[in-house]
């Protein structure tokens, strides 16, 4: 989800930078703007109510939950940057060099939240244990993988 497409939802829209408006809070009678809704680099939606109410207040008020403030995922290379290739044996066109630390530390922080969304699902009951534990094994790998792409830099940072 984008920015864009939450505008639909919020009443009162101003926008105040790239990828950046202010609106009536949904959760609370808001008479002035008090939310702020921004999209970071990596392409997540951040909510915050100056008045006070919970990001979780704010979703639920315009019937979204937590999972449309992430970007859609592409399966074979989630949340990384642009030019790092996920460790998936099966893409040909993997990169095998060692990547900087901090690269993987950005895509290992990527999987980690996508993982507590996962956790989160299945904790709200809108998923199954079963449905979760393949995908959350699928992060684990690819959190060993980013690892293992850094071996090569050791002492370098």
């Amino acid at each position: 989800m984008s920015v864009e497409a939450l505008v639909p939802h919020l009443k009162r829209v101003r926008r105040v930078g790239r990828n950046r408006l202010v609106a009536c809070c949904p959760a609370h009678p808001d008479r002035g703007p008090s939310l702020s809704v921004a999209e970071g680099d990596d392409g997540r939606i951040l909510i915050h109510c100056f008045a006070g109410c919970a990001p979780l207040a704010v979703l639920e008020a315009v019937g979204l939950d937590f999972a449309a403030l992430f970007p859609e995922r592409d399966p074979d290379d989630v949340g990384r940057r642009a030019g790092w290739r996920s460790a998936v044996a099966r893409d040909a066109r993997q990169r095998t060099e060692a990547i900087p630390p901090r690269t993987a530390l950005i895509a290992i922080h990527a999987d980690a939240t996508e993982a507590a969304v996962i956790v989160s699902d299945v904790a709200e009951g809108r998923r199954t244990a079963e449905s979760a534990r393949a995908d959350l094994w699928t992060l684990a790998g690819r959190i060993a993988a980013a690892l293992s792409m850094t071996e090569g830099r050791r002492g370098h940072a």
